[in-house]
């Protein structure tokens, strides 16, 4: 059925508050329109605050067709009445330190019969300073009152005093996390971000010189090698890459792990096992490897080096400095080799972890040497160990530990049985005899950074206000911040980001990701979904939640799409997309009180992905697919359209793509635009926008090029997020597991808006209290003030 067409929404015109040569833009006005003598329509467009050396395109749209760019302030005349669109697109960056934006006084701008209408485009300044704001100091129940932070999984400490603590994370044993290095000088009550100069923050391995605490050395993902002179303070590449790289390495600089044998620091990279004789200064490659290396091991003049990939080769290893290298004989099931430990009192005893995601068998040992390896009969739990080591302070070889989610074993007889023991979260690294203490172990975990002095038994938090969180989703409602976290379930704020807690009563700590929304209308209900946790609902602001057993784990759909939606215009009315599970039918959802209750209201055919509503009109509902498809209703859901904008996966498009948010321009509710889970290199990727309230769309990816995250990940290329600024400012904002973008004509060309702000992987984001919030993997929530700065006159950037 034909859409029916909103009456176009006058917006707020900008006046200049002249203060000094910049000045802060705020809303007051409306276009203004006069009579002219010749009675023809016309439209004069002023174009101000381009900067000096570059050059507006203001496009201009409106009735009978038309369309027009101009460059500078200009006249339109012999118009046909009607609303006119004016779209610019945001001007080069002179530095990564700012965005030149366009601002409009009014948007669209009516232009009557026989009347001259005046619009102002006018371009102005915005900083990129990002503030973390969280989650810091997370108050949970886990680990009986500990606080908890964000993924660490690289930990190295100035033995001389221990008080000095570097962190890093980035690595395959879960989520790309791109937490740069932090710093603690007071034993983890307060932490500094140190990455200055360290341009590729997936940092994945660090190595400090006991000798000379103030070299360091870091291993990255996408780079390779930095090091530091300064304690940190700054950072400097020494090598990316050993000569020819191998085929099918990307990343032929990638590190994952550094160990000191003597005075010799070796590192495992894409290529193989590096070497430096000279405090990581230079680099040589001594050992190219099949496939790259993961981890690396000593005992005595024995080195072990673990491979990560298919390859008949898993685990190389060296007798002696200069030895030649060796390789297992006997390649059989073990195949992903991620974290390799030695015995201490037996150089030809190693244990290997399988790193499969919850393989089993996954640990491996070999008493030969490296010749021949054979499962560890007696692997405790279920298959989930992702770390092993042996405790170097412990000569005759007996301690060893092995950990992955939630999962942490002890052995006290060098392997042979094991003991559970208390874990401090989903394990990333362990640490025995840290600083050189006896007795002293520390972990690293999706939760932060642990010290046991009990043998694992009992764990002391060491984040303080350490900024480190994985976060997923995103809602904001006054003060109250609520983010749905790696693993931690739900956490909330009340105070903006100040303090954040994070435990609920009877409800365990759960959740990979999943969903978060305030109830726009009555924000005291609140709602979380996720695979592991299922659908939750608070009543009271996000105090306590209560679980609503119909929309029971694992119905969350598709990854962390946007599968919850209110009905602005009748705020009781909630839905939520459920995947068919345990006999119940998949399908749309609808409580009719804030989210209390829910029955079936929409059956689908297909898993859904996303639900969303027009917030100016009810009526606009949006339903998506996981085969790609896109079900339209301009009528309240009482009759559909069905638009293909994705793939299911074909050969050539083999990442599939379906649409997993969208976002409608309350200024202009014709203008819809959808974040697909493909990546923008694909036709039917990245992003797309309708101009006719979502009945076609047409690609807007302009700037979302490859995703420059070269090594694995759990995921594909999505785009989780888009949404338009609600404020009316024009802007939209895009969060990629690459970065943050900003877009300022709809999508026709998107700019990095990265700025100061640290990781890599953005997934969702927010316009609330005059801010950009987003959610990150590596620094929890980030928040951007949109203030933009005006200039009276053109002048050259300085």
């Amino acid at each position: 059925m034909a859409v029916r067409l909103p009456k176009a929404v006058r917006v707020c015109a900008l006046v200049f508050a002249v203060l000094s040569a910049c000045v802060v833009i705020t809303a007051c006005g409306s276009g203004s329109s006069s009579g002219p003598p010749s009675g023809a329509s016309s439209l004069t467009v002023n174009v101000t605050g381009v900067p000096s050396g570059t050059t507006a395109s203001v496009i201009v749209t409106g009735p009978a067709g038309f369309s027009q760019t101009i460059s500078q302030t200009t006249t339109l005349t012999n118009l046909t009445p009607g609303a006119y669109s004016l779209a610019a697109p945001i001007l080069p960056p002179a530095s990564s330190a700012s965005l030149t934006v366009p601002t409009y006084s009014s948007k669209p701008v009516t232009v009557s019969a026989g009347a001259t209408a005046t619009s102002t485009v006018a371009y102005g300044s915005l900083p990129l300073k990002w503030q973390a704001i969280g989650p810091k100091a997370i108050q949970t129940t886990y680990l009986a009152g500990t606080y908890g932070a964000g993924q660490i999984g690289a930990v190295a400490v100035n033995n001389a005093t221990p008080s000095t603590i570097y962190v890093a994370c980035a690595g395959y044993t879960g989520p790309a996390s791109t937490t740069g290095v932090y710093k603690t000088t007071d034993g983890g009550t307060t932490w500094t971000s140190s990455n200055t100069g360290l341009t590729d923050p997936a940092v994945a391995a660090v190595w400090i010189d006991q000798s000379n605490p103030n070299i360091l050395v870091a291993g990255t993902m996408n780079t390779g090698l930095f090091r530091s002179t300064d304690a940190a303070a700054t950072w400097q590449v020494v090598q990316t890459n050993f000569g020819v790289t191998k085929a099918g390495i990307t990343t032929p600089g990638q590190t994952t792990s550094l160990l000191q044998v003597g005075a010799a620091l070796y590192a495992g990279t894409a290529e193989g096992v590096a070497v430096s004789q000279d405090e990581g200064a230079t680099w040589s490659l001594e050992e190219p490897t099949p496939a790259p290396v993961g981890s690396l091991a000593v005992s005595g003049t024995y080195i072990y080096a673990a491979l990560l990939g298919d390859t008949q080769v898993q685990v190389v290893y060296q007798s002696a400095p200069g030895a030649a290298w060796g390789s297992n004989s006997t390649p059989a099931s073990l195949t992903w080799g991620n974290s390799i430990s030695a015995d201490p009192a037996n150089p030809l005893h190693a244990i290997v972890v399988e790193q499969g995601y919850y393989q089993t068998p996954d640990l491996w040992e070999t008493f030969d040497g490296g010749h021949t390896w054979r499962v560890n009969s007696n692997t405790p739990g279920w298959g989930g160990s992702q770390w092993v080591a042996f405790d170097p302070s412990d000569s005759t070889g007996n301690t060893v530990y092995t950990g992955g989610d939630y999962y942490f074993y002890g052995s006290n007889d060098s392997g042979l049985t094991w003991t559970q023991l208390t874990s401090a979260g989903d394990l990333r690294t362990i640490v025995p005899q840290f600083a050189g203490i006896k007795g002293m172990t520390v972990a690293g975990s999706d939760q932060g950074i642990y010290s046991s002095t009990d043998g694992g038994n009992s764990w002391t938090s060491l984040n303080g206000d350490l900024t480190t969180s994985i976060s997923y989703w995103v809602d904001i409602s006054g003060n109250t911040i609520f983010l749905a976290m790696q693993d931690y379930a739900p956490i909330i704020s009340f105070d903006g980001g100040n303090t954040w807690k994070g435990s609920w009563g009877n409800n365990a700590i759960c959740g990979e990701g999943g969903m978060v929304l305030i109830n726009p209308g009555n924000p005291q209900y609140v709602y979380f979904y996720s695979g592991a946790c299922g659908f939750w609902v608070s009543a009271d602001g996000g105090v306590d939640f209560q679980t609503v057993p119909i929309l029971n784990a694992p119905q969350f759909p598709s990854g962390n799409g946007q599968v919850v939606a209110v009905d602005s215009q009748s705020p009781a009315r909630v839905y939520a997309a459920a995947q068919a599970w345990n006999g119940i039918p998949q399908g749309i959802y609808e409580s009719t009180d804030n989210g209390i209750d829910f029955v079936l209201k929409w059956p689908t055919d297909q898993v859904p992905s996303l639900i969303a509503f027009d917030p100016t009109n009810g009526q606009n509902i949006f339903i998506g697919a996981v085969d790609g498809s896109l079900q339209v209703s301009h009528d309240g859901g009482k009759t559909w359209t069905a638009i293909m904008l994705g793939n299911s996966g074909t050969q050539n498009e083999p990442v599939p793509s379906w649409p997993v948010s969208l976002s409608i321009n309350a200024a202009n509710p014709h203008l819809v635009m959808v974040g697909m889970s493909g990546p923008p290199q694909q036709n039917d990727g990245g992003v797309l926008i309708s101009s006719d309230g979502g009945n076609t769309f047409t690609s807007a990816s302009a700037g979302l090029g490859p995703n420059p995250l070269l090594y694995p990940q759990p995921w594909p290329d999505p785009l989780f997020a888009v949404a338009y600024d609600s404020s009316g400012s024009g802007l939209t904002a895009a969060a990629r597991w690459d970065g943050i973008y900003l877009s300022s004509d709809n999508g026709a060309h998107w700019v990095s808006a990265q700025g100061n702000a640290l990781p890599l992987a953005f997934t969702d984001v927010k316009w609330a209290n005059g801010n950009l919030y987003a959610t990150t993997f590596g620094e929890g929530v980030v928040q951007l003030p949109v203030k933009i700065q005006a200039r009276r006159t053109a002048v050259p950037e300085r």
